[in-house]
């Protein structure tokens, strides 16, 4: 469970330095796990929120320590910390009648009744490694190089105990900062550690309606990535070309050296 106290002293006691976007939770080793004497609660943590359409929306905000699968491409994937995220809309009954899950880079809206449901809870799957949260278990496709997420609910099963965070409590939800200390590089498929609940850039936090009506449609799979391929093939073009020219030097070389 986080706490302000998981920031250090000087964010959790007033009056010490301010906290900027710059800041970042270092943490040597393994994430948020050094000196740690015990198991960790799993918690989510839960917000209430108005859509700007006035709907009342229901979030699930869960932390993990870290995300460590790769993107296909020399590591790429691998960042120090890892906010995922579910939202249910009720509707003027005050009942669930749709659900979106944050998926990566994009996200998936499902009509309540698309959802399994356990003692009328949502039943999700957690990608292994990645956490990306899914209405069905199986294995589900990713555009390349990425991995596909294997997300086939044979791992642990949990029903996390519920921490009611707002705008400005606890303490931590106000921090700026990233929940980590990794940030990308110029590969395209780098990833930095991300900003809490309330700093997202789509600003899921504020405008839940927004989020939902920007996701993808309940099982249509992932955006495809016209962009990815000719940058990630250029570098491997490039090389190419460098070893056929060199190749072609060698060659006329051997045969100025010739008799």
């Amino acid at each position: 469970m986080l706490t302000a106290g998981t920031l250090g002293s000087r964010y959790a006691i007033p009056g010490r330095r301010r906290a900027g976007r710059d800041d970042r939770l270092v943490t040597p080793g393994r994430p948020l796990t050094r000196g740690r004497r015990s198991k960790p609660r799993d918690v989510v943590y839960g917000h209430a929120a108005r859509g700007g359409d006035g709907a009342r929306w229901l979030q699930y905000w869960l932390f993990y320590e870290d995300n460590p699968q790769d993107r296909g491409l020399l590591r790429t994937g691998r960042h120090a910390g890892d906010w995922e995220f579910v939202q249910v809309r009720l509707n003027a009954e005050g009942r669930p009648d749709r659900l979106t899950m944050a998926q990566h880079a994009w996200s998936e809206s499902c009509d309540w009744a698309d959802i399994e449901r356990s003692a009328h809870a949502p039943v999700l799957y957690v990608a292994n490694a990645s956490h990306a949260t899914y209405h069905r278990s199986g294995t589900k496709d990713r555009p390349w190089p990425d991995p596909n997420d294997e997300a086939d609910g044979q791992g642990r099963r949990a029903r996390p105990e519920l921490q009611t965070i707002t705008a400005r409590s606890p303490r931590w939800v106000e921090w700026p900062g990233r929940w980590g200390e990794t940030l990308r590089g110029p590969v395209p498929a780098e990833s930095s550690s991300p900003r809490g609940p309330a700093f997202k850039d789509d600003r899921r936090f504020d405008d839940p309606t927004a989020f939902d009506a920007s996701a993808r449609p309940c099982g249509s799979g992932p955006p495809g990535r016209p962009w990815q391929t000719p940058v990630l093939l250029a570098p491997v073009l490039v090389l190419a070309v460098i070893a056929g020219r060199r190749r072609r030097r060698a060659k006329r070389r051997r045969a100025d050296r010739a008799p």
